[in-house]
């Protein structure tokens, strides 16, 4: 009974966990084929230098003109005004709760095509660095009459960099300067470089140095310059592209709704440092309005009926076609198809080899290996003895005797 049991809970949990897995494994496929699709989007705009349609996966909300931009053959940069949303948790020290910062942000998005500097991280006396980045340009000269500079590394974590990094930062200012990221290899999937500085961050920098930044360049990984001129560019945020947004209430709608949203969805386990005093009913009528907005927002900008100096990137229903949806859903059938195959396979041998073995081989007609042989028995008569009522054996009743003698049976008859 207990061997009966056993093997039926063994049973009940293969196949739950063969459940779980085919469960998750089509959510991955079928998120992995879509993301196959964007790469396979953008190696296609690469190899066309359809540097435009990129933007358009890539950019989010953008500007359509941009403020620095030289192509060529190596290391093309194109940079754009921009704007993102940002959150973003610090631990300060005197609190036991973490504090979120939640805002939709100025930005400038940086794209770098082709680049051919180098970007593997060197050891420096045993200690691993790598000087990829950002040089920022001053207005203030230092002692010598030099430019006073700012390096904004690329690559900043808990082995790389790592006099800058912290698992967890007691200030929003110490993130901004230094938060964990790693532009390199985000790099290695598309085969560009994306990546944006926020407003936040261009003025600490400036807090930082006691100047006002004029120019930039980029560092490869042993801290030489990418480019032999540097790049022009006062990072002030006051493009077209911002006033447009602006008119549009862009930033003052996103930054007037995100502290309801926070408040009532985190206020209990997060200091939101931008809380407000709000309900259900409130929270509801807020999001309400601001879908709304976005909604028509999105719409007159696509369809060019208002602030022709933003663009809004593809939205996943405008790069997942039902094409590329379908095409998705077979290879995740497929895939799964295989996945069922093989639990099948593995549940018959695990539960079911010998009626398994024994399918196999019912026609043929050689003696399996390790195949039940029937025992031989000596041949025995039966009822050689009876027992009586003690339990002794009574020979009288014996079947087994010797067989009669003639003459015995001659005398017999006389």
């Amino acid at each position: 009974m207990g061997s009966k049991t056993g093997k039926l809970i063994a049973r009940v949990l293969f196949l739950s966990l063969a459940a779980i897995i085919m469960f998750f494994s089509s959510i991955i496929f079928f998120n992995t084929a879509k993301g196959d699709h964007i790469v396979n989007l953008t190696t296609g705009y690469l190899n066309e230098k359809n540097y435009d349609k990129i933007q358009e996966l890539f950019g989010g909300i953008y500007s359509t003109e941009a403020v620095v931009k030289q192509l060529g053959d190596n290391n093309e940069i194109i940079v754009t005004p921009s704007g993102a949303e940002k959150d973003v948790l610090v631990y300060p020290e005197d609190s036991q709760k973490a504090s979120l910062f939640h805002k939709f942000t100025k930005t400038y998005n940086f794209y770098i095509f082709n680049s051919k500097f180098g970007t593997a991280s060197v050891s420096e006396n045993g200690v691993k660095k790598n000087n990829v980045g950002i040089k920022f340009i001053t207005d203030k000269k230092d002692t010598d009459g030099n430019a006073v500079t700012y390096w904004f590394p690329f690559v900043v974590s808990a082995s790389i960099n790592s006099k800058v990094y912290k698992e967890k930062y007691p200030s929003l200012d110490e993130y901004w300067l230094n938060y964990g990221r790693n532009f390199v290899s985000d790099k290695s999937r598309y085969g560009f470089f994306n990546f944006q500085i926020n407003e936040e961050t261009i003025k600490l920098i400036e807090k930082k140095t006691e100047g006002n930044i004029v120019a930039f360049n980029l560092l490869d990984n042993e801290g030489k310059q990418v480019y032999e001129n540097n790049f022009e560019m006062s990072f002030k945020f006051d493009e077209a592209f911002y006033s447009d947004a602006e008119a549009g209430t862009l930033f003052n709608t996103y930054n007037e709704y995100l502290p309801y949203y926070d408040s009532y969805r985190y206020g209990t386990t997060y200091n939101v440092l931008s809380y407000v005093e709000t309900s259900e009913n409130v929270y509801n009528t807020k999001t309400t309005k601001f879908n709304e907005f976005v909604d028509k927002y999105t719409s007159d900008v696509k369809n060019g009926s208002a602030y022709t100096g933003v663009k809004i990137s593809a939205n996943e229903s405008e790069i997942m076609t039902s094409d590329v949806i379908a095409k998705a859903v077979w290879r995740t059938i497929g895939i799964e198809a295989l996945i069922l195959l093989v639990i099948v396979v593995l549940y018959i041998l695990l539960f079911h080899f010998q009626q398994f073995r024994d399918f196999i081989f019912r026609n043929d007609k050689r003696t399996p290996i390790r195949a039940k042989v029937k025992n031989v028995e000596p041949e025995q008569k039966e009822n050689t003895f009876k027992y009586n009522q003690t339990g002794n054996k009574k020979k009288s009743e014996a079947i087994d005797v010797k067989p009669t003698d003639v003459n015995e049976e001659t005398k017999s008859e006389e």
